[in-house]
């Protein structure tokens, strides 16, 4: 199944490790349903077990990218929404999941909007803008634009 060959490369990539993650689709009770497990060193585990939920948020990513992916143009949305799908990466991880997010979401023509809890720095190299949110009293948020390729880039060519 693709969702599994395209899942495993991305886990690969990014975690570094030699792990593959399987997908079985199956039909019951008058539903699809999807059941995931991931072979390490040829020991197949649950992937909502073990590191603390890192291959069960990475298999989100990889299945979003997916159904992105697979609807015609005319039906995709303008953009993904990610909200801390890293929050289970260690920092040294996080670049790896954006490099991996931004080529997709450009090859695929739509934008991607990532709220993370890890350092602003691990976002610039692959980011067209950065944003800090800052809670204030209220339940207002004080926005602060962190950074902005397009600007930088412009600067840089005068």
């Amino acid at each position: 199944m693709i969702v599994g060959e395209k899942t495993s490369i991305a886990l690969q990539e990014v975690l570094e490790q030699p792990i593959k993650l399987f997908a079985e689709a199956e039909f019951k009770l008058d539903a699809t349903t999807v059941s995931f497990e991931i072979a390490r060193e040829g020991y197949r585990e649950d992937p909502l077990l073990g590191q603390d939920g890192l291959v069960a948020n990475l298999r989100s990513v990889g299945l979003r990218l997916l159904a992105l992916a697979t609807l015609p143009k005319e039906e995709r949305r303008a953009f993904l929404v990610l909200d801390e799908q890293d929050c289970w990466l260690r920092a040294e991880f996080v670049p790896r999941l954006v490099k991996i997010v931004a080529a997709t979401g450009r090859e695929l023509g739509f934008q991607v909007i990532m709220i993370s809890p890890h350092d602003v720095s691990t976002f610039e190299r692959y980011a067209d803008r950065i944003y800090r949110f800052t809670p204030m009293l209220g339940g207002v948020a004080n926005v602060l634009q962190v950074s902005d390729k397009a600007l930088c880039e412009d600067r840089e060519e005068r």
